[in-house]
């Protein structure tokens, strides 16, 4: 029998809407296919039957009740023939698929929201999980309903503007609903829907007011800060508030200075400008300026905001005591108010004891107090806002105290110290406050200060006193004078003053005396027909101009001042400059003066015939330096005359001056001018005075004495104890003792050494004791009888050395004293010298020779290389050229080897003048070489010497093997190595040129030497 079969049946069905529209058919031939014969079953997985249809029913519906979602159900058709004939169909297969589960996030059923609420953004949420797809749509219910139409793109409800189709926002009733399908095979999709209903709130309008008596406009105000607060009138849609303490107000201050907007405290409505909200100062300068609004939330907790207004508060006058500005207080002065005002004041009325009202619009008011005492003030001030405020007061008319001060203290980083010495008039009150200006921007407010100045210069010091700690009642004085501060220099060995005035004219201060203008100019100024002209520069001089005159003032007491210096760190200090004078013989004059306590007293540096090139005239009757304190009458002696043709260099030593200042010690010098008036038909010219080079520094050469000496010379002792005396008063005194053979042949320290002191006494031609040479300068009597007073050798001190000399020792060997003294240029010359070191005995006592009761200091045991010194023949060129001469020396002949020292000097070959000498002791002292050393330096003989480039070593039998040490002239170990029996060769082709010595030794402690020069 055929098979019956259908149709229509889909895979897939969703729940609740499975509903299956089948159309059956059998392909029977003997008889007509009656639907009515058939009827559909549906079986679940399991092949179940959950439902049978009748007869003839094609749709079958599955929601009543609704089948549960599942896969796997089938559909069979059962038919049945007219003959009772009954076959079914092959089963379908076809699922019910459950609906998506649906809700979304963002809102709740029934929120509420106010109409400003912000945008709420919604999250479809399908089966639990949050789903991108699906559809908003949302339609207002009431008031004025309106169909569902999609949500904004980006899922948010907005509650300023909850229908996208419609601008704005009505308050009402508002459904939002979400719906999702699901899609499957079949094809068919499966939706599920949901919703929730939200309210949206109308808004309050809050509004407020300022008192009538305030308002500017409908939105601004202004009120005086003296009234202290303002009262302000809030309103809730055009009525008072319902619930006050549900509104507000927010605050911005916009002026003087931008603020962060605050808000005052629920339901206040008063604004206390005084409050620390608000803090106006009561004397504020300043306008005030608030943008405010008012804040409300109704019942519905739906807030807004009212329009902005603008509150001014005006300053009033905020003038205060030290607003008013009171000068001459005195009786007989008119008495000044100046009224300094931070804000403009349109009206001043001031009234009070002895003053009849008076209005203005002048800030200044004067007045003329008849009689002392105290006199009472009011001063009522209206600014343009119309804001006004009194002032009373009283101020104490009285006799003014005389003010004066002195100071002391004028060089740059030490303290100045200011001295009042303010007088009291009768009837007047005492000073009970000082102001002192120093004129750096730097007060004081001490009776006598002290201040210390940043800057040299001329600075404008005023003191104003106060008698009374009462402004009211002072009556201030003020007086002025001027203080120059002076640089300051720490003058050092290695950092001298020097100033050529090239480039500044070095802070020199220019002054006077008497009335008469000072001449002194700096710059390159030459007269016409003048004598005097620059050097290689600008320069300091007197000068009135270019034309055919003399170049300074009659009945002129003029000054120039140097800064400040402090010497005290200079070992044997100097003044060294240039200068050029031409004045009237004897009537004009210039003089040098210093002062080491700061101006108070001023001395004269120097006398005729001291220093070099120091002053020449001992009667200048123009008396330089006339009325300056501690030499009130001026000096006769100075430089003074009109043959002068070039410049020339004047040195003076200031070992006297550094002993007045003492340590840390500060001295100033001037250059005075004194002149006589000149007659009304002079026709004479004189250039005045010009300095130029000026120069403070230690002076660099030492002075060498060679003293000759014997102890049986008649004068010896004396002469022996003035020599020592010098080494005690001048510092830079070098000496050396000869002892000589003459006339007492059996002095014992001229036995210690015969040959030197001979060789040097024939040198100088020097044939009785005792004699002294200075600097190579040989002297016909006793040095005692030539310079008793050093005046000379005093001046040879200031004469620049042209070389500067070290000195270093060297460690090895130990045995020797080993030399090496460094020549080196620090001035130009081109002549041959002679280096001589000079190895003496400090301090020999007389019962140690057999003449107890003497000291004999300085002794000359020998020099080296010997007397007639190493020549070196050479063009000296300044900082460049330089020496070094090395020489070792065997301390054997020494009563007591601490007593070693040293001293090498420079001596011109040709003059003999001695350039530059030092003492030194050695930093080490040599044990020395006993005569052990020397025999068995005697059995070793070394050639050639002097060597070049390899010197050869030979050991007799006599000796055994030993070790050797090469040495440079200082001691530094340069090799070792062994010598043997017979000749060795040692290479020298490394080595320098110079000398060399060799050490030997052996086992057994014996030590022997022997020195060869490299010379290529």
């Amino acid at each position: 029998m055929p098979i019956p079969t259908f149709t229509g049946l889909q895979a897939n069905y969703c729940e609740g809407n499975a509903t299956l529209n089948l159309t059956p058919s059998f392909n029977i031939t003997d008889e007509i296919f009656n639907p009515n014969n058939g009827f559909f079953e549906v079986l679940d997985a399991s092949n179940n039957v959950v439902r049978i249809f009748p007869n003839g029913v094609n749709t079958l519906n599955l929601n009543s009740p609704p089948l549960t979602p599942n896969d796997g159900y089938r559909v069979r058709y059962t038919y049945q023939t007219n003959r009772g004939c009954t076959a079914q169909s092959t089963t379908q297969i076809f699922n019910i698929k459950s609906l998506p589960i649906v809700t979304f996030t963002g809102i709740n059923d029934g929120d509420e929201f106010c109409r400003n609420a912000p945008n709420v953004t919604l999250q479809g949420v399908v089966n639990g999980t949050p789903n991108s797809g699906g559809v908003f749509r949302i339609r207002r219910v009431s008031p004025s309903p309106t169909a569902f139409e999609n949500l904004y793109v980006d899922r948010t409800f907005r509650p300023t503007q909850p229908l996208p189709s419609q601008t704005g926002s009505s308050p009402g009733l508002y459904e939002i609903e979400y719906r999702f399908s699901q899609d499957y095979p079949g094809p068919i999709s499966c939706e599920n829907v949901t919703s929730k209903q939200v309210v949206i709130h109308d808004l309050p309008i809050p509004n407020f007011e300022f008192p009538a008596a305030y308002q500017t406009s409908s939105t601004t105000a202004s009120i005086c800060r003296d009234q202290n607060t303002i009262t302000l009138i809030p309103s809730v849609n055009g009525l008072p508030p319902t619930i006050p303490m549900n509104g507000r107000f927010r605050i911005t201050r916009i002026a003087p200075t931008l603020q962060a907007p605050f808000d005052m405290a629920f339901g206040l409505n008063i604004i206390d400008f005084a409050s620390p909200q608000f803090n106006i100062p009561t004397f504020t300068t300043d306008a005030y300026v608030y943008e405010i609004q008012y804040s409300y939330t109704d019942a519905n907790t739906c807030n807004d905001i009212s329009t902005q207004k603008t509150l001014t508060v005006n300053p009033s006058p905020t003038l205060t005591l030290a607003n008013i500005q009171i000068s001459n207080r005195c009786l007989g002065e008119t008495t000044q108010f100046v009224v300094t005002s931070p804000l403009p004041i349109s009206t001043y009325e001031w009234s009070g004891t002895e003053i009849s009202l008076t209005t203005t619009t002048s800030n200044a008011f004067s007045f003329a107090y008849s009689s002392t005492g105290t006199k009472n003030v009011t001063l009522v001030v209206t600014n343009a806002q119309g804001c006004k405020q009194t002032l009373n007061f009283s101020i104490e008319i009285k006799n003014k105290p005389n003010a004066n001060f002195n100071f002391i203290g004028q060089c740059l980083g030490s303290p100045t110290q200011f001295t009042d010495q303010t007088t009291i008039l009768p009837g007047g009150d005492p000073i009970v406050s000082w102001l002192w200006n120093f004129g750096d921007s730097n007060t004081s407010t001490l009776q006598n200060p002290t201040h210390t100045y940043t800057a040299p210069g001329v600075y404008n010091v005023s003191l104003t006193v106060q008698t009374s700690s009462n402004p009211d009642l002072s009556c201030p004085v003020t007086i002025s004078k001027q203080i120059t501060i002076f640089p300051q220099y720490v003058v050092t060995n290695a950092s001298p003053y020097t100033e050529n005035f090239n480039v500044t004219n070095g802070s020199w201060i220019v002054g006077k005396t008497n009335p008469t203008a000072p001449s002194w100019q700096w710059g390159t100024m030459t007269a016409t027909g003048g004598k005097i002209t620059p050097t290689d520069g600008a320069y300091w001089r007197t000068f009135k101009g270019v034309s055919n005159i003399e170049q300074y003032n009659g009945n002129e007491q003029s000054f120039l001042e140097t800064p400040c210096f402090d010497i005290s760190n200079l070992d044997r200090p100097v003044i060294n400059f240039d200068y050029w004078v031409d004045t009237r013989p004897d009537q004009d004059g210039i003089s040098v003066l210093y002062t080491t306590n700061d101006g108070m007293s001023w001395k004269l540096l120097g006398n005729v015939n001291q220093g070099l090139e120091w002053f020449n005239s001992a009667g200048i009757t123009g008396l330089p330096g006339t009325g300056t304190p501690g030499l009130i009458n001026g000096t006769v002696r100075g430089w003074s005359g009109d043959t002068q043709t070039a410049w020339k260099t004047a040195r003076f030593i200031l070992d006297q001056v550094k002993q007045e200042a003492g340590a840390g010690g500060r001295v100033r010098f001037r250059f005075v001018l004194g002149s006589l008036n000149f007659p009304i038909d002079n026709t004479d010219k004189y250039d005045g005075f010009a300095i130029d080079n000026f120069q403070i520094k230690s002076r660099n050469r030492r002075i060498l004495l060679e003293h000759f000496t014997n102890a049986g010379a008649p004068n010896a002792s004396a002469e022996d104890a003035f020599i020592n005396n010098i080494a005690t008063l001048r510092p830079e005194s070098v000496n050396i003792r000869f002892h000589t053979s003459f006339p007492n042949a059996n002095d014992p320290l001229n036995k210690d050494n015969t040959v030197d002191p001979s060789a040097r006494a024939f040198h100088y031609g020097i044939s009785q004791t005792p004699r002294t040479t200075r600097d190579g300068a040989v002297f016909p009597n006793l040095y005692s009888v030539i310079d008793p007073t050093l005046l000379e050798y005093d001046k040879r001190s200031l004469v620049p050395s042209p070389f500067e000399i070290q000195v270093v020792f060297g460690n090895n060997p130990p045995e020797l004293l080993n030399i090496g003294a460094i020549i080196r240029a620090v001035e130009n010359l081109n002549r041959p010298v002679l280096v001589q070191i000079a190895i003496i005995e400090k301090e020999v006592q007389g019962n140690v020779i057999g003449l107890p009761g003497n000291t004999y200091y300085n002794v000359v045991k020998r020099l080296l290389p010997d007397a007639a010194g190493t020549r070196i023949n050479t063009n000296w060129i300044k900082n460049v050229t330089q020496a070094t001469i090395n020489q070792s020396y065997n301390p054997t002949n020494f009563y007591d080897i601490n007593k070693i020292a040293v001293v090498v000097f420079v001596q011109d070959e040709e003059t003999k003048e001695i350039y530059q000498s030092i003492y030194i002791e050695p930093t080490t002292i040599p044990s020395g070489i006993t005569a052990l050393h020397n025999d068995l330096s005697g059995a070793i003989t070394l050639y050639p010497n002097p060597a070049q480039n390899v010197v050869f070593i030979e050991l007799p039998n006599t000796l055994n093997e030993l070790n050797y040490e090469l040495f440079d002239a200082l001691g530094k170990s340069l090799l070792t190595g062994k010598a043997k029996i017979g000749k060795n060769e040692l290479s020298t082709q490394n080595l320098s040129e110079g000398m060399y010595l060799l050490k030997f030794y052996n086992e057994q402690g014996k030590v022997g030497y022997k020195k060869f020069i490299i010379q290529r």
